[in-house]
């Protein structure tokens, strides 16, 4: 009842017991924020590179997202969060695989720590960071932040009729053991795809080691996560979050 990803929109009426958890969890974490928070670039430089909070970069980053809807970061997080964050996550073969398979298939953490990835995106100064980026009131996850390992064949999330994510601001933060795994070989797939509502891909986004990816999903357009093929040297993760901005929060 308490796994990390439990809450998704379905329309099969027999999964009830999980439109339950959304309405649950959406409650818990309707922590609203103002945009007048002012962003603690102390904080912030504790985690991310400081390229990634100077003025003319936001103000940059904001024009591209704002034509586009999409931007990728790369080099977002400083080298040692990158290492503090793969030593708390040693025992991910251990973490709870989701479900259900006939939707997706991949190990994710259910861990909350001061390392956790999911704790830097709880912040109010990300959250401010990342208003002023996409130039959006951003306020609160549509659904619960979690980090999933894809290693294995067979790993996946697929376009399902009966399950639908939230729609807002999508976070794919990608990273692995840099030391002696360099770039993820395109050869193991793991690409996440998005489709417009005729079924026609938009943009995918790569698996490059320490990248962010924002996307602004709206009605209509949707996701899947390419299987995963083959033996990857090392698991990649992939931090997962959804926010909501302030026209769509109740």
């Amino acid at each position: 009842e308490n796994h990390i990803v439990a809450c998704m929109n379905i329309s099969n009426p027999s999964k009830v017991e999980v439109i339950s958890l959304l309405a649950k969890d959406e409650v818990t974490l309707s922590n609203h924020f103002s945009l007048h928070d002012t962003i603690n670039e102390d904080y912030l430089s504790l985690w991310i590179n400081h390229d990634h909070f100077l003025e003319s970069n936001l103000n940059n980053y904001c024009d591209t997202f704002i034509d586009e809807s999409v931007i990728t970061l790369t080099n977002f997080l400083r080298p040692e969060k990158i290492i503090e964050i793969l030593s708390s996550q040693s025992d991910h073969k251990a973490w709870e695989l989701a479900g259900p398979t006939d939707y997706r298939c991949f190990r994710v953490s259910n861990e909350f720590n001061n390392e956790d990835i999911s704790t830097f995106f709880m912040s109010v100064s990300f959250k401010s960071w990342l208003s002023k980026l996409t130039g959006l009131t951003i306020v609160h996850p549509a659904s619960p932040i979690y980090t999933r390992c894809l290693e294995s064949p067979g790993n996946y999330q697929i376009l399902h009729g009966n399950y639908s994510e939230p729609l807002g601001i999508d976070l794919i933060f990608n990273y692995y053991a840099k030391e002696s795994f360099q770039e993820w070989s395109e050869s193991f797939c793991g690409r996440v795809h998005y489709l417009d509502n005729e079924g026609n891909e938009i943009f995918q986004v790569s698996p490059k080691n320490n990248s962010l990816t924002i996307v602004y999903r709206s009605e209509g357009c949707s996701r899947f996560t390419e299987n995963i093929k083959g033996f990857p040297e090392f698991p990649l993760f992939q931090s997962i979050a959804i926010f909501r901005i302030a026209k769509e929060a109740d």
